[in-house]
C-alpha cells in the first residue's frame, strides 16, 4: 500500500494510511493496541476508516493544506486511539503503526512536496504497510465505495 498524497489514506489506503495516517504529534503512544475498552471489533474499525476517509477528504490540500494535514492528524489520532482488531496479522499491525507514525510526523507548516514523500518507506515498512491494505481490503470490503463499511463474513 503506497500512501497517497490525497485521501483517503486507505483506499485499496493509507494512511495511511496515511498512511495515510494516524496519531497526531506528541499521541504516538496510542499505537496498535486500543483504547482502555481493549481492541475494537472489525465492524467498529472499518466504521473508523470509513469516518477517516470522510474527514479527510473534508478538505482540499490545494485550498488549505495546513488545515488538510491538521484535519488528517485529527481523524488518524481518534483511529489510533481506536487501534486495530485483534487478531490483526502481525505484519499488518505494524503497517497501521507505520501509517501512525508517518502521519504523525507531519508539520501543518509542510509543503505539498513534502505531504506527497508520506509515502516514501523502506522496503520492509512496505511490506507491512501492504499486509495492512491487503487485511483491509478483505475485512472491510465496502470501504471506500459509499456504502455501509461492514466486515467481510
Amino acid at each position: 500500500m503506497r500512501l497517497p498524497v490525497r485521501p483517503p489514506v486507505w483506499q485499496s489506503a493509507a494512511a495511511v494510511l496515511a498512511l495515510v495516517g494516524a496519531v497526531v504529534v506528541g499521541c504516538s503512544d496510542a499505537g496498535s493496541g486500543g483504547g482502555a475498552g481493549g481492541a475494537p471489533s472489525v465492524r467498529a474499525f472499518c466504521g473508523a476508516l470509513g469516518d477517516f476517509e470522510t474527514r479527510v477528504d473534508a478538505v482540499d490540500p490545494a485550498d488549505d493544506l495546513p488545515g488538510y494535514i491538521s484535519g488528517m492528524q485529527s481523524a488518524a489520532r481518534d483511529l489510533g486511539d481506536l487501534g486495530v482488531p485483534g487478531g490483526v496479522p502481525d505484519d499488518a499491525r505494524r503497517g497501521f503503526d507505520v501509517t501512525m507514525e508517518r502521519i504523525a510526523d507531519l508539520s501543518p507548516s509542510d509543503s505539498l512536496d513534502e505531504l506527497s514523500e508520506l509515502g516514501d518507506v523502506d522496503e520492509d515498512d512496505q511490506a507491512s504497510l501492504d499486509a495492512l491494505d491487503d487485511w483491509i481490503q478483505r475485512s472491510c470490503p465496502d470501504l471506500g465505495d459509499g456504502a455501509d463499511s461492514s466486515p467481510a463474513a
